[in-house]
């Protein structure tokens, strides 16, 4: 908490000086730390406003996010693609863009789902009517960092015309935000150094006393900083004598910095990793779970309905696979569902090879089944921990004994598979919620349906419009500090 009248205090005699220097007290400072010429930049988006005229490309979608941002407060999110060349394009004004000249052109992308994605920047364009296509830059972009796609140097091919920038990925389908696009003359500074941190006012990389005096000199005597948002230590958006003491004090104590701390593997424990960084557990939550699949990637498949759904939300769920069901096979096409999911941020999880009912079988019969299955799924993300829901949720001691993993029911049962419409699915998750049961409750669900797309494609936007959190399995019962083990029946978190 913030001392009012220290900062009352510390701004009167802050203000005193900048009037005699002609500075207002309160000047708002731009949202961007990225170093730009105002004379040479021709569009500079930062997302604060909207979607500042960036537009879904292909069959994806794009919104304004709170949850990530590269500066300012808010970025652009892409999700629901199905393509790699799916993403957000930005048109050029060809009066300011002229076909055969060079001009900078960068943005920052970040995508927070696997452990690294190739991304390009690239302009469509049209030449003697047919498209035309251009690579601008390209870069891999590391889990949870932003990466910088600039070139200050890129000349538009000599008669294009309807230009288009924009972001796509080479191979996968991850869901990223965008932030901090510009475009304007060659030569235009874009790129920051990576080193570049709250605080380093004089962006040396390293926060020391020098930082201080150039925030008080550009304070109070009119210096202009390099870059002034690493100087808003409270983030309200401008620079006063409270970001002075702030910043005197991040370089007097600096914080100290823990390595991470993995959970160890002991035996007969689940071995949870999951990422609950975005997680408020204080907020209430509920894990809806889809078995059954995989259906197909087309954008009207109930897989990708329920997938965008959710990810549009900025929710994760646990998706239960099958490698062989009915005699529909898993094949190159549904296994772009698979590892669309994990792009997503998804838990994917093992739901048998065959989907038997596992109960009064043999142990090599259990085992083959969840084994099976987990080779395909760990061929298709590179994982090797999975959670299994055991088919018609039926379970016996010899399952239990040879699981190998956490065996995941449910608390409450949306009935999809026995017709429930949409509307009744509504009801039930809805009623839940208000009598309190849904919290910390695992939901049972199917992929296969379209009601049950339809359900969630209403569920998804009000739970969020109520302050609750779709989450996965795992990062449900990691939220909550709850340890699961090898061959127990789960139903929900509680």
């Amino acid at each position: 908490m913030k001392a009012n009248r220290g900062r009352k205090t510390l701004g009167v005699l802050l203000a005193a000086c900048m009037s005699l220097a002609g500075i207002p007290a309160e000047s708002n400072m731009p949202q961007s730390v990225t170093a730009l010429d105002a004379a040479s930049c021709v569009f500079h988006s930062t997302f604060e406003s909207g979607t500042e005229q960036w537009a879904a490309r292909g069959s994806s979608t794009v919104s304004v996010s709170a949850s990530k941002a590269y500066a300012g407060s808010q970025s652009l999110y892409v999700s629901g693609r199905t393509s790699a060349w799916h993403g957000a394009g930005y048109s050029l004004d060809s009066s300011r863009f002229a076909a055969g000249n060079t001009y900078s052109f960068g943005v920052k992308v970040m995508q927070n789902a696997i452990a690294a994605e190739d991304f390009k920047l690239s302009l469509q364009y049209e030449a003697d009517g047919e498209p035309q296509y251009a690579s601008v830059a390209q870069g891999s972009a590391a889990k949870g960092e932003w990466l910088t796609l600039a070139n200050d140097a890129f000349e538009i091919p000599q008669g294009a015309e309807n230009l288009l920038l924009y972001v796509e990925t080479l191979e996968n389908l991850t869901a990223f935000y965008l932030d901090d696009a510009a475009g304007g003359s060659a030569g235009m500074e874009y790129t920051v150094e990576a080193n570049l941190r709250l605080g380093d006012t004089d962006r040396d990389g390293n926060l020391t006393l020098g930082d201080v005096d150039t925030l008080r000199y550009g304070l109070v005597c009119g210096g202009r900083l390099p870059t002034p948002e690493t100087a808003d230590l409270d983030s309200n958006g401008r620079l006063d004598a409270v970001d002075l003491t702030l910043l005197k004090r991040l370089v007097m104590n600096p914080p100290v910095e823990e390595e991470p701390q993995q959970p160890e593997r002991v035996e007969g424990t689940w071995y949870n990793t999951a990422d609950i960084s975005w997680i408020d557990p204080s907020k209430p939550m509920v894990a809806l779970s889809f078995d059954d699949g995989p259906v197909g990637i087309a954008a009207t498949d109930s897989s990708i309905r329920i997938q965008n759904a959710l990810a549009d939300n900025g929710f994760h769920a646990t998706f239960f696979y099958c490698v062989d069901l009915w005699g529909k096979r898993l094949n190159s096409t549904t296994e772009q569902e698979i590892i669309r999911a994990h792009s997503l941020g998804f838990e994917v999880a093992n739901h048998t090879y065959s989907h038997p009912d596992l109960s009064n079988q043999t142990a090599d019969f259990v085992k083959a089944q969840i084994n099976d299955c987990a080779a395909e799924l760990t061929r298709l993300t590179g994982l090797t921990d999975f959670l299994i829901r055991p088919p018609y949720l039926s379970t016996d001691a010899n399952v239990q004994a040879n699981a190998g993993a956490p065996l995941i029911t449910c608390a409450i049962d949306s009935l999809d598979w026995n017709g429930a419409t949409a509307q009744q699915m509504i009801n039930t998750v809805t009623a839940k919620m208000n009598d309190g049961s849904l919290d910390n409750a695992i939901v049972l669900m199917h992929e296969t349906y379209d009601a049950t797309a339809e359900a969630v494609e209403y569920l998804a936007p009000m739970l969020k419009a109520n302050g609750w959190q779709v989450v996965t399995i795992s990062e449900m019962f990691r939220a909550n500090g709850k340890d699961m083990y090898d061959g127990q029946i789960y139903r929900s978190a509680n």
